[in-house]
C-alpha cells in the first residue's frame, strides 16, 4: 500500500520540536537538511543543527561520563568533522576533530573499550596525517585507497571480523579526505557515506 507523505507537516513539527531542544528533532533535522529529505538540502543549515546537537551531547557527557554517552557524543563530533571538511571548512573540521580526540582519550581513561580506541585512532590520525595528501600527490593516493578498499572487501567477504571492518572504514575515510583534496567533492561524500555504513556493520557486543 502505497502512504503519501506529508513532508511539509513533517518538517514543522520536527523544526519545532528541534527549536525546544529535543535531540531526537535536532538530529533528524540536521539529517534532513543534508540529505534532503521532505526538504530543500541546505549544507549550512545541516551543519547549525549538527554543532547544536554535538554541543547538546558534549553538556549531557559533561554530566554523566558514562561511556554510552561518550560514544553518543564522539558518533556526532566525527560526522560533523567529516562534514565540516567536505563543505571545505578545514579549520572548523580540525576543531571538531581535536574535541573528538580530547573525549576519546577521556573515556579511553574512564574505560577502554574496541569501539573508544577506534575513535582514539581516527581523531589522532585526521590531526596527524590528513594533510600529507592535501598537498602532495592525491590522485597516487586516491588509486592506492580504492586498491586497498578492494582488497579488504574481498577479504571481508570470507571473513567477517571488527578488524576488518574498522580498516574499510578508515580507508573510506581517507578516501573520502583525499578526493575532497582532488576536489571530487561528491565521490568524497559517497566514501564518507560508505565510511558509515561500514561501521555500522560492526558488531560492538
Amino acid at each position: 500500500i502505497d502512504v503519501e507523505v506529508d513532508y511539509g507537516r513533517a518538517v514543522r513539527l520536527i523544526t519545532s520540536s528541534a527549536n525546544r531542544g529535543f535531540l531526537d528533532a535536532i538530529s533528524k533535522l540536521a539529517d534532513m537538511y543534508w540529505n534532503g529529505i521532505g526538504i530543500e538540502r541546505n549544507y549550512p543549515l545541516s551543519i547549525h543543527w549538527q554543532e547544536l546537537f554535538a554541543w547538546k551531547l558534549s553538556l549531557k557527557y559533561q554530566e554523566d561520563t558514562s561511556q554510552s554517552n561518550a560514544i553518543e557524543l564522539m558518533h556526532s563530533l566525527l560526522e560533523l568533522g567529516n562534514n565540516h571538511y567536505a563543505l571545505g571548512n578545514v579549520y572548523n573540521a580540525w576543531n571538531v576533530y581535536e574535541q573528538l580526540y580530547e573525549v576519546a582519550n577521556r573515556a579511553k581513561k574512564e574505560e577502554t573499550t574496541t569501539e573508544i580506541e577506534w575513535f582514539l585512532a581516527v581523531s589522532q590520525e585526521r590531526l596527524n596525517n590528513w594533510k600529507i595528501e592535501i598537498y602532495n600527490a592525491p590522485d597516487d593516493a586516491i588509486w592506492d585507497y580504492k586498491q586497498r578498499i578492494k582488497n579488504l572487501e574481498a577479504l571481508y567477504e570470507k571473513q567477517h571480523t571488527n578488524k576488518s571492518i574498522f580498516e574499510l572504514v578508515a580507508c573510506y575515510q581517507r578516501l573520502g579526505d583525499t578526493q575532497y583534496a582532488a576536489k571530487e567533492i561528491d565521490d568524497a561524500l559517497n566514501a564518507y557515506e560508505q565510511s558509515l555504513k561500514k561501521y555500522h556493520q560492526i558488531d560492538l557486543k
